[in-house]
């Protein structure tokens, strides 16, 4: 009789890995008509595949049947199977080691199966063509041989993220139409513009279309830099159209590419049309640096975040998801890619992003003015936008660097890592490389005998921050690897910024508007982690670095830090009299906590007992347990606390602001029952993972119920101060360079600082929250303003 595929390939006695230890189902093979032209390789088996030794059943295999069903197909039209065959214990990361023993029986199955199309769930399964990321690539086709791959996420991540459904069903239909040979929307018609009659043209639908979107294809991401080059530049007049320019490019037709930027900027500047754009920061930097100023009025990715603040943002998958597109070619942007690209496979790639940025636009602005969206609208055009704007100017005119003052730290940095790097030695009794966990690790836990207290996800002895100050008290090279590393990361820091300066010892920051759930501004690379942009959040709190930024001579450093905001807010929701009661009357909060606490008068209240006074406030005012607080307040504040005494001081805090617990229920029905919450002025935070299968999802999104709303309005304060101010300073005398957590930073002329420093604090305090959005604050809003001539060296007025 002849033999079966799993018959052949499956080796019930595999030891290949240490897999098979725990599994049922040892080698467990696919099934499927052999050959097939359709074949679905998942991650691995789960536990109820390894109980009935068949791969995806379960809810797992209910939910993909449903969704094949969703766009017509059936089980029976594949042939499943697993990358890795052997299940892996619950929550337990696969390892490459387990992957490279699996594939040689995965590479039998494709050979045997002969698929066409190969649907892979999952980032594991997604290394069947040697890649990684599957956000990255889903939705893209992918050659195997004679197959064609298409990632997608794994329907385990659409159970325990239900936030991820969308991507999941958008990822198959997508699929579906690969198979059956269809294509997804209307195509874009592109006019590559190489002489001056098609040139006109262009031109003037941008004067006479409604709106107009705009993309820029660069061979860089930073304009600044020696060399920053556009392209080429996409406008669409009208959905499905595509005028393409090259500017710069090699293969472009004008003698002064410069004349033909200078004249569609302009046309740009002065349209009457909306100006669209997908991250519209980026395109008007470019645009600012090379031609006209040019604002968007509309930014796409902005408006999918304001929408739902979950979802992927960037312009491939927004298309796909809500205009039912298929993923376009994709031409390699990398290292100036844009410039040595063919320019006709360029412009029609240019030319989709320019096309599916304007048809999102009409997409988003219908569903903006939706009845029950006004409070999104009012966000999105009186903060969102106007911030955006705002923020292009402040990333142009980046922060100034004293280059001096770094050397100077440089020599003081290294000569005290050398110190340290002598005691270690000593200590240690042989040469490491303490950037090495591995050699750390065999010197602190093999030689030195220190207690083990967490491994890592492969199976080593963690080294990190926090595993090593619950160390420090057991030997004393401890606290000298803590210093050294500190030193470490300094350096590390300041040899960063010497090769992003530009050549006005600046320092341009990217700031993201759509980075974070919770509208919390972030910084750093540009969208898809390129570039090589600043990160202001990460920008260490210790003097020796922050003194480094300044302002230049004959102008001022100024600081205008929001004091205790998300207390304040927190004040406004829960309604907790005694906290509102406190700041009311300017008291000081964390004193009054710390009096709480010791029972001393405020007098006689030390240092440390305020500071772990800060640690009670900050810790528990979102609900967290006693014992992830002993954690926090070690790793956060430097206090150490025991568990006994956090279940004491958790006690005491929700005891004294008696308003805070009933605020977290409300919160916690809220959003059980509408799967959302919102804040004060109406920002949404979306949490449909509240339904999820797993528990600790569920308690993530309860949590995220609470704490999103204050975060939220606490980054809208100053986003809306960063936009009034903004728009009433003189360049001249007065500049926003940036902008960390809670504080907005500021060069301003020395001659002008009393009158700008009391205009900022003014500003700050009294933001029009009622004329704009129509609420009110219970709690006053205090600004502490430092001015100096170097950041975090200022004083207080």
């Amino acid at each position: 009789m002849k033999k079966t595929l799993a018959e052949r390939v499956r080796n019930q006695n595999c030891k290949e890995c240490e897999l098979h230890l725990s599994a049922n189902s040892v080698c467990l093979m696919g099934r499927g008509p052999v050959p097939c032209r359709l074949m679905i390789v998942v991650d691995a088996p789960g536990f109820q595949d390894d109980e009935t030794g068949r791969p995806m059943v379960g809810r797992v295999g209910s939910l993909l049947d449903e969704s094949l069903a969703a766009i017509g197909f059936n089980r029976r039209d594949f042939y499943i199977t697993n990358l890795v065959k052997c299940r892996p214990m619950e929550k337990q990361k696969i390892l490459k080691i387990q992957e490279k023993a699996c594939r040689h029986y995965l590479d039998d199955e494709i050979e045997a199966v002969k698929p066409e199309f190969i649907l892979t769930m999952g980032n594991t399964a997604l290394s069947v063509v040697k890649k990684s990321g599957i956000m990255k690539h889903r939705g893209n086709v992918l050659p195997l041989g004679d197959a064609q791959v298409f990632p997608t996420i794994h329907p385990a991540a659409v159970l325990r993220n239900p936030r991820n459904e969308m991507l999941w069903k958008t990822d198959l239909e997508a699929f579906a139409r690969l198979v059956k040979g269809e294509s997804g929307a209307t195509p874009t018609r592109t006019y590559l513009v190489n002489n001056q009659k098609t040139l006109n043209l262009c031109l003037d639908a941008i004067l006479k279309s409604k709106a107009v979107a705009y993309d820029l294809e660069t061979n860089g991401f930073e304009e600044y830099v020696p060399g920053a080059k556009i392209a080429t530049i996409s406008v669409s007049p009208k959905p499905g159209v595509a005028f393409v320019v090259p500017i710069h490019h090699p293969e472009a037709p004008w003698k002064q590419p410069e004349r033909v930027l200078g004249a569609i900027t302009t046309a740009l500047a002065y349209t009457p049309a909306k100006r669209v754009a997908h991250n519209a920061k980026f395109d008007d930097r470019w645009l600012h640096q090379f031609g006209k100023p040019v604002y968007a009025d509309f930014d796409t990715m902005l408006a999918a975040h304001i929408m739902d603040e979950n979802r992927l943002k960037g312009l491939k998958p927004l298309a796909q998801m809500l205009l039912g597109v298929d993923a376009w070619a994709n031409v390699d942007l990398a290292k100036g890619g844009a410039m040595v690209e063919d320019l006709k496979k360029l412009a029609k790639y240019n030319g989709k992003d320019s096309d599916y940025t304007l048809r999102l636009y009409y997409k988003f602005k219908e569903q903006l003015t939706v009845e029950g969206n006004e409070r999104s609208l009012r966000i999105f055009t009186k903060i969102m936008m106007p911030a955006s704007r705002c923020l292009t100017d402040i990333e142009r005119t980046g922060m100034w660097l004293d280059q001096e003052r770094m050397a100077e730290r440089l020599i003081e940095i290294n000569r005290r890592l050398e110190k340290l790097t002598t005691r270690l030695t000593k200590l240690a009794g042989e040469e490491v490389n303490w950037n090495s966990s591995q050699q750390m690790s065999a010197i602190l836990f093999g030689k030195l005998k220190l207690p083990v207290i967490e491994m890592t996800d492969g199976g080593a002895f963690s080294t990190k921050e926090s595993v090593l100050l619950r160390l420090r008290d057991k030997h004393e090279i401890v606290p000298l690897i803590l210093e050294w590393r500190g030193y470490a990361k300094n350096r590390g820091f300041l040899e960063g910024w010497g090769e992003l300066l530009d050549g006005n010892s600046r320092l341009h920051a990217n700031y993201k508007l759509a980075g974070t759930v919770t509208g919390r501004l972030s910084s750093g690379k540009e969208e898809g982690n390129r570039g090589r942009g600043l990160n202001m959040q990460q920008v260490p709190r210790d003097p020796l670095i922050r003194s480094i930024l300044g302002a230049p001579p004959g102008w001022r450093f100024v600081e205008a830090d929001f004091s205790q905001i998300e207390l304040r807010i927190a004040a406004h929701y829960s309604g907790d009299q005694t906290l509102q009661r406190l700041y009311q009357l300017g008291e000081d909060v964390h004193m009054q906590m710390a009096v709480s606490m010791t029972g001393k008068p405020a007098s006689e209240v030390t240092k440390e007992e305020r500071k772990k006074a800060k640690a009670v406030n900050f810790g528990f005012l979102y609900g967290m347990g006693a014992k992830k607080f002993v954690e926090y307040a070690r790793d956060s504040y430097d206090v150490e606390v025991s568990l006994e005494e956090a279940k004491i001081v958790r006690d005491r805090y929700f005891e004294k602001f008696a308003g805070i617990l009933p605020w977290h229920q409300r919160q916690r029905r809220i959003v059980h029952n509408y799967k959302r919450v919102q804040s004060l002025i109406g920002r949404v935070r979306h949490l449909t993972d509240i339904d999820s299968e797993d528990e600790d999802v569920q308690a993530e999104a309860e949590r995220q119920a609470i704490n999103s709303p204050v975060q939220s309005l606490a980054s809208d304060l100053m986003l809306l101060s960063l936009v009034t101010l903004h728009d009433e300073m003189d360049p001249e005398e007065a500049l926003i360079v940036g902008t960390v957590h809670d504080s907005i930073l500021f060069q301003i002329r020395e001659d002008t600082t009393d009158k700008w420093t009391s205009r900022i604090k003014e500003v700050m305090e009294n933001l029009p929250l009622k004329k704009k959005f129509g609420v009110e604050l219970e709690v006053p809003i205090v600004v502490d303003i430092k001015v100096g001539q170097h950041w975090s060296e200022g004083e207080e007025i």
